[in-house]
């Protein structure tokens, strides 16, 4: 049915054969709206109730196994000397995206969907570890934050100069070095050590900051057409940690931390932890 032909038989009904109609004619979206509301409240309630954890991960199309899971949660508050209840990780994992409609996981994207943007409604997921297609996902959605910049010493958060004098493990130094200062070796001077560390690992993408994926979809236009700006929202894992390349694991894991989490402090010691030697 066109579009206009929809518009002249809404305004032909009345009244509970309208309301019936509507219903029939957007039950789709209203399900995925309602669906929405009630991860935002869901988080929202869980925000009010529960104490706060040390860090929220998510696992985006990433199932490690049982000892690689342990050792990216229990053994990083180990190896931190974090004990106490309020130092926990709250680990968010069986999330999937896929538009492939041919997938085992494309039957999970719009719950999963609904999950991700309720808990970075709430503020209650900090980083991210996932394959190419949720990195690019995130990325063109304007989750992520720009990690060149955020490592970059002049951008660290607050307190993050000093955090090698407050942790526990040897490996987890975030000091400079006056070596550093170096120029045409490839390190930047001014620049934590945990950034050259990373740097080869560090993988552009695009967010979307404008679209007409609406009016192209409605019919107003025929092609799409879109305003993108291009950073590094992501580091390639398989690359510079090994405690990833240690599982041999198939395909490339990806780092991204979340541009509105307000615990980019410990998302960058984890970090760092996971680019360490084990």
């Amino acid at each position: 049915m066109s579009r206009r032909a929809s518009s002249s038989l809404l305004r032909e009904l009345k009244g509970w054969k309208k309301v019936q109609y509507l219903l029939d004619y957007y039950k789709f979206p209203l399900f995925l709206a309602g669906l929405f509301l009630y991860f935002v409240i869901w988080f929202s309630i869980r925000s009010l109730t529960q104490k706060e954890y040390l860090l929220y991960l998510g696992f985006v199309n990433f199932a490690p196994s049982e000892a690689l899971t342990e050792e990216l949660t229990e053994n990083y508050r180990r190896e931190m000397g974090y004990k106490g209840r309020e130092e926990s990780l709250l680990l968010q994992n069986n999330l999937f995206l896929s538009s492939d409609e041919n997938s085992e996981y494309h039957p999970y994207t719009y719950a999963t969907k609904m999950r991700i943007l309720g808990a970075i409604d709430a503020e209650q997921l900090d980083l991210v570890l996932m394959d190419r297609e949720a990195f690019d996902a995130f990325s063109q959605n304007g989750y992520l934050t720009d990690l060149q910049a955020l490592l970059s010493e002049e951008a660290l958060p607050e307190g993050m100069s000093s955090m090698h004098e407050n942790t526990p493990h040897k490996n987890h130094s975030f000091a400079e070095s006056s070596d550093d200062a170096e120029t045409g070796t490839g390190t930047r001077p001014g620049i934590s050590t945990l950034y050259d560390t990373v740097q080869a690992g560090f993988r552009k993408n695009i967010q979307i900051k404008e679209d007409n994926s609406v009016d192209v979809l409605l019919g107003n236009e025929s092609e799409y057409s879109s305003v993108t700006t291009e950073a590094v929202y992501g580091i390639d894992l398989s690359s510079v940690s090994a405690r990833i390349q240690n599982a041999e694991l198939n395909g490339t894991v990806y780092l991204g931390i979340i541009e509105n989490s307000p615990r980019k402090a410990e998302a960058v010691k984890y970090l760092n932890y996971l680019v360490q030697e084990p």
